[in-house]
């Protein structure tokens, strides 16, 4: 992903930013629906989660109230393995699905 792609996350509102002090950022959580589409599902999922256990938990839970909201059935967390960011998710409720990939999924 280049700067060009994070403008155009940034955009479309599919992007969920976590500020910190002085105007830094220390979060970035990036959503899409392309899959949602694909698989005719009434589902989000994060494509890219960055950020210490704080921000990711506060993203996160920014998110679901956002699905709430519009009615959204299912989250997929899709992240890499980084412990502050599968906590965060794990502390909402999503679940780890049995395969090797790191793939979160919380039914709404």
């Amino acid at each position: 992903m280049d700067r060009h792609d994070l403008e155009l996350f940034i955009e479309h509102r599919k992007a969920i930013v976590y500020g910190g002090g002085g105007g830094a950022v220390r979060g970035l959580m990036l959503v899409d629906n392309a899959v949602a589409s694909e698989w005719h599902e009434n589902s989000i999922q994060t494509c890219y989660i960055d950020g210490d256990f704080e921000a990711a938990l506060d993203m996160a839970k920014f998110l679901l109230a956002h699905c709430q909201e519009k009615g959204i059935e299912k989250v997929y967390g899709f992240t890499c393995n980084h412990p502050p960011i599968t906590r965060a998710l794990e502390k909402l409720g999503f679940k780890k699905p049995e395969t090797k990939a790191i793939i979160f999924e919380k039914h709404l």
